[in-house]
């Protein structure tokens, strides 16, 4: 693990939108699933030491209906990794399909 190697954190990129990304269902594409974006920063906060920061990035989160972006889901998906062990949040403040 990381933290054995000398890390002293490690990230979860749940914010890349590239092809990619949706092919493998990681990064923004993973948003989708809250659930396991949470099982995996608790799995990754149960096994790393006190001390060891495990952050997110993220981007803004669709509406329910997915066609307009919502703060307001984005700050509850932001609680939920908190919830779940992340130590630190990094917003990437554009929706997946915007340009860079």
């Amino acid at each position: 693990a990381a933290h054995a190697m000398g890390a002293s954190g490690c990230d979860l990129n749940i914010g890349c939108p590239q092809r990619r990304a949706r092919e493998g269902f990681y990064g923004s594409w993973m948003q989708e699933d809250w659930d396991l974006c949470c099982a995996i920063i608790a799995a990754a906060r149960a096994a790393c030491p006190r001390g060891f920061a495990i952050t997110a990035k993220l981007r803004v989160q669709y509406c329910e209906r997915g066609t307009r972006p919502s703060t307001e889901r984005t700050v509850e998906f932001a609680r939920r990794l908190v919830a779940a062990g992340a130590d630190l949040i990094a917003l990437h403040a554009r929706v997946r399909g915007s340009p860079e």
